[in-house]
């Protein structure tokens, strides 16, 4: 946390700067998606970060990036290889093993021609995948969901490499337990977690099961052939938060039974997804899902600014003391009209 820019009552935000500093250029990328109007704070701290002393802001400039006329969708898979952390003062070190990593290896390239077939060809994926040497050694809690990691727990860890590369997804998968220790790291019930966002990238848990012989990630004819399905449902979570974030009416992920689909053996919920990623998900007549357009809807990156247009029009600084008067009157309107 620190100075930052951000958008008032979203997760939206710059990356921050703490501590004592020369001046230096910050930069906020957003999707304005159906947005009409955005607030836009230069501020300490903000959603859910506090932070205290003195920031000082100038030199505003506005940019109109490129589109996202592609639908091809290109993931980071983080493998972090050592969990070492210290929960209620007990130090928990956990590793994965080979095992581990071959397995994940390979359902990351199942998910890969999953994506493509589910969707009929609507969209591709491909996958680069880091193993990750240094230990994460940083977890979040949450009430709901126990502990797990959000994007600043590995921010350093990734953050070279997310900027280097245009990427519109990513995964980090993780061991949070094993036999030894599946008891020492609270988490409720989930081996996935999404919703969350890096910078407006898509974020994502891959949980590694305790159990080493779980098949989970592992492809077997009579029990699983589906092992990258836990990667499928929290990409799907992005997708889902994007179509609502435009003003898609869509059915929640998570509510197959209510339209008839099953947890099914050895494919589990396939079925379900096929046709949401489809639109044909029968209701009251009418087929529903996710929109087709949802896969050209891709995050803003660095890459849709190469030939960006200046807004001037859009943003501008107070240049004496009398436009600065003005601006802080118009803003009190504002807020006096938004309160009525």
């Amino acid at each position: 946390m620190g100075a930052q820019i951000s958008i008032e009552g979203t997760t939206e935000r710059s990356t921050a700067i703490s501590g004592t500093n020369d001046w230096q250029e910050i930069e906020l990328i957003f999707n304005s998606k159906n947005r009409k109007e955005v607030n836009i704070g230069f501020r300490l701290g903000g959603y859910l970060g506090e932070a205290k002393g003195d920031a000082w802001f100038t030199d505003f400039k506005i940019e109109e990036g490129g589109g996202f006329q592609d639908n091809n969708w290109n993931f980071a898979c983080f493998i972090f290889k050592t969990t070492d952390v210290t929960i209620n003062n007990k130090r928990i070190n956990l590793n994965m093993t080979k095992n581990d990593i071959s397995d994940i290896n390979n359902t990351i390239n199942l998910f890969e021609k999953s994506v493509e077939n589910l969707s009929r060809r609507k969209m591709t994926g491909k996958c680069d995948i880091y193993e990750v040497e240094t230990p994460l050694n940083k977890l979040s809690y949450d009430q709901e969901f126990g502990y797990y990691v959000a994007p600043e727990d590995v921010e350093e860890q990734i953050k070279q490499t997310i900027q280097n590369n245009d990427y519109d997804h990513i995964f980090v998968i993780i061991r949070l337990g094993n036999e030894e220790y599946e008891n020492d790291i609270e988490i409720n019930d989930w081996i996935g977690l999404g919703s969350m966002d890096y910078y407006g990238i898509g974020f994502s848990n891959i949980r590694l099961p305790n159990d080493s012989k779980s098949y989970i990630y592992k492809y077997n004819s009579r029990i699983n052939t589906f092992p990258e399905e836990v990667f499928m449902h929290e990409f799907l979570h992005s997708l889902e938060r994007t179509a609502k974030e435009y003003g898609y009416n869509i059915p929640n992920l998570h509510d197959y039974k209510i339209y008839g689909y099953e947890n099914e053996p050895i494919i589990g919920q396939k079925n379900w997804y096929t046709d949401y990623m489809n639109k044909e998900i029968e209701a009251n007549g009418a087929q529903i899902g996710l929109p087709p357009e949802v896969y050209n809807l891709k995050p803003a990156k660095n890459s849709n600014f190469t030939y960006a247009n200046e807004l001037k029009d859009k943003f501008k600084e107070p240049e004496n003391i009398i436009e600065e008067i003005e601006q802080i009157i118009n803003n009190l309107i504002k807020k006096a009209q938004a309160i009525i």
